[in-house]
């Protein structure tokens, strides 16, 4: 199953993200998310001429993709999908062999997927998992339900119980080479394809940058002591800062503050052939470290092996 959400979508405010959730927790198999940068939502039907950019939590849609651009996309995507899953011809699709794309068909993205061979390394409910280094680190809750929501940023919930939650590892660091430590709950790595960090920057917080994406470096140590460290790549859409600003609503006796645009969840997906002269079989620790800027905040949603 892959689903295609536009970042202006102004019509199901990108409810995808849900399908995918409920998708992923009830069934198994391949399932895709792929989010088209300045699409709108009705640009995938021609029965629907109306543009629902302007009803999107988006300020300035000017940017925005024509219906052409959007159906190109469309057409490709569907292709690079049935080609894949029903041919096994991967090349220019998502899989876990590969970085996961920035641009897809000529179209800036953001993706997620999971594979029936997905397993989670750490439980983010809480941070006893992982050793902070030089960061501020706390196990928080993004909620549809304002009453159970502790984050600025909306990463999309549903109001459908369980979605209605996204736990959260919120990590914060002022000092470069900071870093966290996770002892994974699976050591033996070498039966799966890639190690993926499914994560989102918190642009609300000043720790970073208005307009520039993070970037980190993900090493790995085997129990002979062996590192290999992989520096992710400048600009990636999934590290991203989303355009926006502090907005405020007046609800019963309070005022709700939240980040005005929403910021869904993406994958970094590291194949593990890129960690070179380790035992994978024998997987000591994975370690997040923040070397390439001087300040940034992060939520980590997940991080699996597939």
């Amino acid at each position: 199953m892959a689903i295609i959400v536009s970042e202006y979508d102004g019509d199901v405010q990108l409810d995808g993200y849900n399908m995918y959730s409920m998708l992923k927790a009830q069934s198994k198999g391949l399932h895709f998310v792929t989010m088209l940068m300045k699409g709108n939502h009705n640009y995938f039907n021609r029965n629907i001429e109306k543009n629902d950019s302007w009803m999107s939590r988006h300020k300035n849609v000017e940017d925005q993709l024509t219906r052409e651009q959007q159906e190109s996309f469309l057409s490709n995507y569907a292709a690079g999908f049935f080609n894949s899953v029903l041919l096994g011809n991967q090349n220019g699709f998502i899989h876990a062999n590969s970085p996961q794309p920035n641009k897809m068909y000529g179209f800036d993205v953001i993706t997620m997927y999971r594979t029936d061979k997905s397993i989670e390394l750490a439980d983010v409910t809480t941070t006893d998992d992982f050793q902070a280094e030089n960061v501020e680190m706390e196990a928080t809750i993004d909620s549809w339900f304002f009453k159970l929501d502790k984050v600025l940023i909306d990463t999309v919930t549903s109001g459908i119980e369980p979605f209605n939650t996204r736990p959260l590892i919120n990590v914060k660091w002022t000092n470069r080479n900071s870093r966290i430590v996770l002892s994974p709950k699976e050591k033996d790595f070498k039966r799966y394809e890639a190690l993926t960090l499914n994560i989102v920057i918190d642009s609300a917080d000043e720790l970073n940058k208005k307009d520039v994406s993070q970037q980190f470096s993900v090493e790995l140590k085997d129990t002979n002591g062996n590192i290999c460290r992989v520096v992710l790549p400048e600009n990636l859409n999934a590290l991203s800062y989303t355009p926006g600003e502090m907005d405020y609503t007046p609800l019963e006796d309070m005022v709700l503050s939240f980040w005005s645009t929403t910021s869904p969840i993406s994958c970094i997906n590291l194949p593990l052939g890129e960690f070179k002269n380790l035992d994978l079989e024998h997987i000591e620790s994975i370690s997040l470290i923040f070397d390439k800027t001087d300040s940034g905040s992060i939520f980590i949603d997940s991080i699996t092996l597939q």
